[in-house]
């Protein structure tokens, strides 16, 4: 089974706090195709707003 990386039906599962930073993360499901981060920088420009929206 290949996992993909589809933001709309990732779980979250929490909230944090880095304990140093004193920064909020968000704790989402595994995806093993890599992270929101990397996602949006490799296709960003190719994102509709729409689905920028829908990924927010």
């Amino acid at each position: 089974m290949k996992c993909k990386l589809n933001y709309a039906s990732l779980a979250i599962y929490g909230i944090t706090q880095n304990a140093e930073t004193k920064e909020y993360l968000m704790v989402f499901q595994y995806a093993c195709d890599g992270s929101l981060e990397k996602f949006l920088r490799n296709n960003f420009c190719a994102l509709t707003w729409q689905a920028k929206l829908n990924i927010l």
